[in-house]
This record gives C-alpha cells, structure tokens and sequence, in this order.
C-alpha cells in the first residue's frame, strides 16, 4: 500500500516535470517557475524517501540517492532548455563528493562510537 502511494507521488512528480519541461520549450514560459516546481519535486522525493524512515541516521544513504536523482533534473533541465551546463555540474559533482565523504565518515564515526 505504502509503495502504491509513493509511487503515484513519484509519477505525478515526474509528469508535472515532464510538462514544465515540454511547456517550456514550445511556449517560452519564464524561468521564474523553476523554483517552485524544484520545490515541489524536492517535496515529492524527500516523502518518498524519507516517510517511513524511523530512525533518520541508520539510512545516510538515503540523501545521497536524494541528491543524486534531483541533480539529475537539474541537470536534465539545463540540457533540454539549451543551458551550459558545465558550471552546474562542476557545482553538483563538488558538493555532491563532499556529501558522500560527510555521509561515509559520519556512519565510521557513528559506528566507532557504539564499539566503545
């Protein structure tokens, strides 16, 4: 029940992005709409992947799957609409190790601390 409601949540969010996509490139609509559509869809993802989670810090690896599909539509974006997208990448792949690195060093110190 609870993977038939996320994924209507993720399907919506995805057409909703598809016809921002589609309405953007044949009507020119302002990028002003960006924002609350990235919005929505970071809400729609983070319902997804952080609903059921009781404990937030036994799953680390959930933001960093997180990061890695709304980094994805940004980049997607820029792409379809003609924008370089050199400097957004640089940008996400920076910020995106130093994710992984605070993700992974965070779970080794968390875990030394239990051993003790």
């Amino acid at each position: 029940m609870i993977v038939a409601k996320n994924l209507k949540v993720c399907m919506a969010a995805v057409i909703l992005y598809i016809g921002y996509i589609y309405t953007s490139i044949t009507y020119g609509i302002h990028q002003v709409f960006w924002l609350p559509l990235l919005l929505f869809l970071s809400g729609a993802f983070i319902r997804v992947f952080f609903k059921n989670v009781q404990d937030a810090e036994a799953h680390p690896l959930r933001f960093i799957s997180y990061y890695l599909i709304m980094s994805a539509f940004i980049l997607i974006r820029d792409l379809m609409l003609g924008y370089p997208i050199k400097n957004h990448a640089m940008w996400i792949m920076v910020f995106g190790v130093f994710v992984t690195a605070f993700t992974v060093l965070y779970k080794v110190v968390k875990s030394d601390d239990k051993s003790v």
